[in-house]
Parts: C-alpha cells; sequence; structure tokens
C-alpha cells in the first residue's frame, strides 16, 4: 500500500472576536530609550551636584512645576530599565534647566563614571602643567635675583682680608662675634623655613639657597678674620 504525504490542514478559523496583539511602533521604541537616556542623566547630574529628589522637587517648584519626591522617582525609574512615569516636555525642560543644562544634553546617551573621571583629570593635568611652567619661570627670575644681590652683599658688606688687617685683636674678635651671630640667624632661618615650607610655593627652593649662601658667605668670613689673627700673631712674633 503507497503511503502518500500527509496534507497540511489548515489553521483554525479566528475568531471574529479577537484581535492581534498590538505591535510596537517604531516610534514607541525611540521615545522609551529617550525617556531612558533623560532618567539616566537626571538621576546622575542630581547626585552629582548633590541634589536630593526633594530637593529638586523644590528647585522644580521655584520655576513653576509641581512634581513631588514621589514623581521623581517615578521618573528615576527609567534609569533602570523599567515602566516609570511618563516625562512631560514642560518638565524635561524644566528639569533639565534646573540641573545647570539643556535638553538637548539630557538626552544624549549618558557618558561613563570613568570617561568623566579620565577628562578631569586630563583637564587636571593640562592646568598643573601650565602652573608648573609659569612656577619655573618665577623660579628662574627670583634664582637670578638672588645671585645679583649676593653679588651686591659681597661687594658693599663683606670686608676684604686687607680691611680685616686693619682691625686691632680685640676688634677681631668683635667682629667674628658679629658674624658668627649673623651665620647662626641665617641658618635659624633656613631650618624654619624648611619645617614650615609650602610644598606648592615655587619660591621656597630658591628662599632656602638664598640663606644657605648667606651661611657660605658669613663662613668665608669668618675664615678671613682667622686668617687675620694668625698673619697678626705672626708679625708680632717677627717683632718680638
Amino acid at each position: 500500500m503507497q503511503d502518500h504525504p500527509e496534507v497540511p490542514k489548515d489553521p483554525a478559523p479566528q475568531d471574529p472576536g479577537q484581535k492581534d496583539p498590538p505591535r510596537e511602533a517604531p516610534g514607541d521604541a525611540i521615545g522609551a530609550q529617550a525617556e531612558r537616556t533623560f532618567a539616566l542623566n537626571m538621576r546622575a547630574l542630581r547626585e552629582e551636584l548633590g541634589v536630593s529628589q526633594a530637593g529638586l522637587a523644590r528647585k522644580l517648584e521655584q520655576v513653576g512645576i509641581q512634581l513631588d519626591s514621589t514623581a521623581i522617582t517615578r521618573i528615576e525609574k527609567h534609569a533602570d530599565g523599567t515602566t516609570g512615569r511618563t516625562i512631560r516636555l514642560s518638565e524635561a525642560v524644566a528639569i533639565a534647566k534646573v540641573l545647570n543644562t539643556s535638553l538637548a544634553n539630557m538626552v544624549l546617551p549618558a557618558r561613563s563614571s570613568l570617561f568623566e573621571q579620565l577628562a578631569s583629570a586630563t583637564d587636571e593635568l593640562e592646568s598643573a602643567t601650565d602652573a608648573a611652567d609659569t612656577a619655573n619661570r618665577h623660579r628662574d627670575d627670583a634664582e637670578e635675583k638672588v645671585r645679583t644681590l649676593q653679588s651686591r652683599f659681597v661687594e658693599r658688606e663683606v670686608p676684604s682680608l686687607q680691611e680685616i688687617l686693619r682691625y686691632t685683636a680685640r676688634d677681631l674678635h668683635r667682629l667674628a662675634g658679629t658674624w658668627s651671630e649673623q651665620r647662626e640667624s641665617f641658618k635659624q632661618q633656613r631650618i624654619n623655613l624648611a619645617k614650615n615650607a609650602d610644598e606648592n610655593d615655587p619660591e621656597t627652593e630658591s628662599r632656602l639657597l638664598q640663606f644657605e649662601e648667606k651661611e657660605l658667605i658669613c663662613l668665608d668670613v669668618l675664615y678671613r678674620i682667622e686668617d687675620a689673627a694668625k698673619i697678626r700673631a705672626d708679625w708680632r712674633a717677627q717683632r718680638n
């Protein structure tokens, strides 16, 4: 007996009272995505500004929009992909305004937190680089000023060996005490500055260098006084 292929059965007739399931229109999907993006940006900006939902409600009331914290919670539900309260255009405009942005920015895809941090860190690096360049220029100018003043100080204030030789033994002792006290004063100022120095002060290094070099100048004068004392002692020995 020959088998015959099975003939497919016609589908059961549709009940005239039964309706086809509603199909989602393309515009509905776009609108849902826009609401979700708006809610994501709304919540992110609100938290970034440190504004609570109740605080946002008060800000909206000041611009004539009546939305309590419950309504704001329902709007932000869109951010989690769940169905939330529909956002009216007037409300969206007001929310963007009180969050210090534009409606266009509110419906743009939300940027990741890491992206925001990277952008902020890049801006800080550029600002710090500019500040460092300025600080370096100030330091170079300050170092040049210190060198100029030190040169004048040596020329006008530091006595030469020939001048020191004119002093009596008693004057040499007094002169040594004066320059020793001055050296100790510069040393103490340098130590105090190093302890309390502001790392962000571009002139700190130059000031420390200035005190250190003044100490060396004082030490050099003390050596000259010591040499002068030895020369005077040799003169006295030769006379005797």
